[in-house]
């Protein structure tokens, strides 16, 4: 661990003191000092604010919390958004799964409740020959309500050659 002797403090106090000082002369909020002038503009030297400035800096908070505010809003409804789309398809994923676990001849159209999710499955079939194809086509959306939040496509085949 580093001391700090007096003599190193008292160097760096002075330090911090003349940047501010640039500093503050830089931007044009100190005037410069010349040997036997007075500053000619003290506004730097007045307490307090006008009521003109007070209003301007309420009008610059409102202008950006404003926007702000409405993005974060639709930050937090596109995240719910997201998570109910997330555990939906999770959902049909899971049913799917289960379809493909099943016999090819007992996959029929059907619809089941995954709470808080409605699935519902339509089966179309297409055979030639020996060759069976059904395609599913599984639609979810959430109880009680007629919009459809995500709809999955899969194929199964029955005694489909590879062409060989």
């Amino acid at each position: 661990m580093k001391t700090l002797n007096a003599r190193a403090f008292l160097n760096s106090v002075v330090i911090l003191s003349v940047a501010k000082d640039l500093t503050l002369r830089f931007f044009g909020l100190l005037p410069s000092a010349k040997a036997g002038s007075r500053p000619q503009n003290d506004a730097f030297l007045r307490k307090g604010i006008t009521l003109i400035e007070l209003i301007m800096a309420m009008v610059i908070l409102v202008a950006i919390s404003i926007p702000t505010a409405s993005m974060i809003g639709a930050q937090i409804q596109g995240m719910a958004d997201s998570s109910d789309l997330t555990a939906a398809g999770n959902a049909a994923r899971a049913q799917m799964e289960k379809l493909e676990n099943t016999d090819y001849g007992n996959v029929t159209a059907n619809s089941t409740t995954v709470s808080p999710y409605e699935l519902s499955w339509g089966v179309t079939e297409t055979v030639n020959g020996t060759e069976a194809i059904k395609n599913i086509t599984m639609s979810i959306q959430r109880t009680g309500t007629s919009s459809v939040l995500l709809t999955l496509y899969n194929t199964f085949c029955k005694g489909v050659s590879d062409g060989e």
